[in-house]
């Protein structure tokens, strides 16, 4: 047990090391990673534009299947490259796959919910993200609906890690956009009374 004199002691010792080392704390050098913006500082927002080519080849083959009168195509990766991207880190090899059911035996005329998957690579990092699509031909209209995304969010990794990159997907004409931080989370709903 410490006596009173001894508890002062150390309560002094404490505070006197705790000054010096506040004090000596402006005088330390700050390290931080090059490029980083303070908290006070603007986040990143870099837009870019480029293009993407198929080629004759495939990276992969779909497995086909029908179940219940659903015609599945799971996992085809035509092969395809990024062409002048404006910013070097949207280039890299590109890998994009596919995954679609067609409600019938007709993929042009029946109901068809799609998901598809980019990923584009190089020596810095890597972006990939992924969308949902549905396409159909209304009963009462007759038109032709497509319900696929505009816009796909890549989220970055390795040198790209806490970057996101949105993109159009007019691969003839792609806009983008990189930007820091996470889309915002999907908001939750007042509940019900």
């Amino acid at each position: 047990m410490l006596s009173p004199a001894k508890a002062i002691i150390a309560g002094a010792l404490v505070f006197g090391i705790g000054g010096v080392m506040l004090v000596a704390q402006p005088f330390q050098q700050q390290s931080s990673v090059p490029g980083a913006e303070t908290e006070a500082g603007v986040a990143e927002i870099a837009p870019f534009t480029m293009s993407l080519r198929w080629t004759s080849q495939k990276e992969q083959r779909p497995e086909q299947m029908t179940e219940r009168g659903v015609s599945k195509s799971l996992g085809d990766c035509p092969s395809l490259f990024v062409v002048a991207p404006s910013d070097p880190r949207m280039d890299g090899d590109v890998t994009y796959c596919t995954s679609e059911h067609v409600y019938g035996a007709d993929r042009d005329a029946d109901p068809n919910v799609a998901t598809a998957t980019y990923r584009i690579v190089n020596d810095e990092g890597a972006w990939q993200g992924s969308l949902s699509g549905v396409w159909w031909t209304d009963p009462t209209s007759g038109d032709y609906i497509e319900g696929a995304g505009d816009i796909v969010i890549l989220a970055g990794e390795g040198a790209y890690d806490g970057l996101y990159a949105a993109m159009t997907l007019d691969w003839s004409d792609i806009r983008g956009l990189i930007f820091e931080g996470a889309p915002p989370a999907g908001p939750i709903l007042p509940s019900a009374e």
